[in-house]
C-alpha cells in the first residue's frame, strides 16, 4: 500500500536535509532536534501561544520553553541581523505602516527587535518616515538588493530561498495554483557561462522585475510573488 500523498511530499522535501545531514556526518538525533527546532519556529511565526504550539506539538510545555530558549541562544543571529529588515521591506512594498502595525504583522520577532531594524532602515536611506498624526515608514525605493556575502547573510539567504521553494510546495500541491511553479534544467556550459547568466541577471531580468513591481504598485488585481533564480554544479555527477 503506497503512503498518504502528504508523506510523500514531506519525505521530498526533507530529502535535502537528509543529504546534508549524512555529508556533515551528523547522527539521527541531532537532525530530529533540529527538526524539533524548526517546528516550533514556524509555530511560533504564525502567531501561536507556547500553549498551542505544545499542543500542536503534542509536547510538554517545558520542551516548548528549552526549544525557545535554545532559538534565542544560539539560531536568533541571522534573523535579527537580516532577516527582519527584509521582512520589514517585505511589508512595506504593499504601502506605508505604522510600526505599531510592523510589529503586529511580526508576532514572532519581539517589538524591539522590529522597531531596531525599521530604524536602521531608515539610517541606510532604504525606508524614510512620513510626516502625519502617526508616522509611518515608506519605502525610499520599490528595488532593493540586500547583498552581503558574509556568514549569517547566506544563512538568512538560505532561509529566504528555502521559504520560496515552500511557497511553491503549497501552491502546487496544497492549493492548487498553477501560478506556483519551477522548472529545473541540467545543461553544460563551459566555465565562462556563469558570468554570463549573472549579468544577465542584473543587466535584464531584475530591471524587469523592478519595472513589473512599480506597475503594479496600488493596483487592485496585484498579488505578491517570489522569484527565486538558482545557478549551480551539479555536484552528484562525479560522485
Amino acid at each position: 500500500m503506497s503512503a498518504k500523498p502528504d508523506d510523500h511530499i514531506l519525505l521530498s522535501v526533507l530529502i535535502p536535509a537528509a543529504r546534508l545531514a549524512v555529508r556533515m556526518g551528523l547522527p539521527l538525533s541531532e537532525l530530529k532536534q533540529t527538526a524539533e527546532l524548526a517546528y516550533y519556529r514556524e509555530a511560533r511565526s504564525r502567531g501561536l501561544k507556547m500553549r498551542e504550539i505544545a499542543e500542536t506539538m503534542s509536547v510538554s510545555m517545558a520542551k516548548v520553553g528549552a526549544l525557545s530558549k535554545s532559538l534565542k541562544e544560539h539560531f536568533s543571529e541571522p534573523e535579527r541581523e537580516y532577516g527582519v529588515p527584509r521582512r520589514v521591506l517585505s511589508l512595506l512594498w504593499v504601502g506605508p505602516l505604522s510600526l505599531k502595525r510592523i510589529q503586529q504583522a511580526l508576532p514572532d520577532i519581539a517589538p524591539s527587535v522590529v522597531k531596531e531594524a525599521a530604524s536602521a532602515l531608515v539610517r541606510d536611506e532604504r525606508l524614510m518616515i512620513s510626516a502625519g498624526r502617526t508616522p509611518r515608514y515608506e519605502l525610499t525605493s520599490l528595488a532593493h538588493r540586500l547583498l552581503d556575502d558574509g556568514w549569517m547573510a547566506r544563512i538568512d539567504a538560505l532561509g529566504h530561498m528555502m521559504l520560496t521553494a515552500a511557497h511553491v510546495v503549497e501552491g502546487r500541491f496544497e492549493k492548487n495554483d498553477d501560478r506556483a511553479f519551477t522548472r529545473s534544467l541540467g545543461f553544460r556550459a563551459l566555465p565562462g557561462a556563469l558570468k554570463t547568466l549573472e549579468q544577465t541577471y542584473k543587466d535584464e531580468i531584475f530591471p524587469m522585475i523592478a519595472a513589473a513591481d512599480a506597475e503594479a504598485t496600488d493596483h487592485p488585481d496585484a498579488d505578491q510573488f517570489a522569484l527565486t533564480f538558482q545557478f549551480t554544479p551539479d555536484f552528484d555527477v562525479d560522485r
